[in-house]
């Protein structure tokens, strides 16, 4: 049996799971399950959240210790074209609990919607709000590259803002998906998901590049 793995998250945004209602099942994929959640503060304050539960069940200490790092990177962050992460649990499976955006990602508006019902004015509107939220990532010290910029990425709030969510985990996804491939080659299975808007060169160890651009455009 696997001994505990150490983690070295602050008080402040570590969760225990205790606190948190699962509610409905909202999306999946290859790094994680979403469900619209509850988070408990207190017994009299509780806020409607978003729960990512990573489905890779124990992280090796180098992908860790990257996950500590970007998440209080994550939690620090203040922009409202920024989806806001409100800390994450330690028990495993981990969760990182996150504002809930009510109208889902970009990708399912523009599937259920059709082209020709979408205004000009709409359309300069998500992309402003993306350009937006990508400038004050760049403009942190060090900037944070998102590595992974494409419609299942970006969310949409009550009023259809469109906020940028799930960057800095490109390390995660793509280990996540290397435990993919070690269980589904035999089977036959392919690339899904992220893969194929991940540029190549994050999968190579330690590598710094600059992608959020390529997405965007």
């Amino acid at each position: 049996m696997d001994a505990p793995q150490e983690h070295a998250l602050p008080d402040e945004i570590t969760i225990p799971k205790t606190k948190l209602t699962f509610g409905d099942h909202c999306g999946d994929g290859n790094f994680g399950d979403v469900y619209q959640g509850i988070w408990h503060h207190t017994a009299l304050h509780t806020t409607t959240v978003a729960i990512k539960q990573l489905k890779m069940k124990h992280m090796p200490t180098r992908i860790m210790e990257d996950f500590v790092k970007e998440v209080i990177v994550h939690a620090k962050l203040n922009h409202d074209k920024v989806v806001k992460l409100y800390g994450v649990t330690v028990e495993q499976p981990y969760c990182m609990v996150m504002e809930y955006m009510a109208n889902g990602t970009l990708r399912q508006y523009l599937d259920n919607t059709k082209p020709t019902s979408v205004q000009w004015s709409i359309r300069f509107g998500f992309a402003h709000n993306i350009a937006d939220g990508l400038a004050y990532l760049h403009a942190q010290t060090p900037a944070i590259i998102h590595g992974d910029l494409k419609s299942l990425n970006i969310l949409l709030d009550e009023h259809y803002q469109a906020k940028i969510g799930d960057f800095g985990l490109a390390k995660i996804k793509s280990e996540t998906a290397s435990q993919y491939y070690a269980t589904t080659k035999a089977s036959g299975g392919g690339p899904k998901g992220s893969l194929l808007w991940m540029a190549p060169e994050l999968f190579e160890q330690g590598g710094k590049n600059k992608t959020s651009q390529k997405g965007h455009g």
